[in-house]
């Protein structure tokens, strides 16, 4: 078994009002795939949903707070299915 993790910094990225987003696509049998966004504690989400080709309308995905007041948005699904995309999308 394998674990990959994979971690992005992005400073000064989310200046502009508007939706967002994060995702992945699965190109070999995945066991189970976290997403999270860690968000700045100056800029609280709107609203948060995550889509996939089966559910191209979203499903709401409600943030976390951590300790230090940042939001964290999160989904995490076991036995994804082989070829399925996953979109964190969230409003500002």
């Amino acid at each position: 078994m394998h674990t990959f993790t994979i971690e992005r910094l992005v400073q000064r990225g989310f200046e502009s009002p508007s939706e967002w987003w994060l995702e992945a696509e699965l190109y070999h049998p995945t066991d189970s795939l976290d997403l999270g966004v860690l968000l700045p504690a100056e800029r609280p989400v709107k609203l948060a949903r995550v889509v996939t080709l089966d559910e191209p309308e979203g499903v709401l995905v409600p943030p976390t707070w951590t300790d230090d007041r940042r939001q964290c948005i999160g989904y995490s699904e076991q036995a994804p299915r082989l070829g399925q995309r996953f979109t964190i999308l969230w409003d500002w």
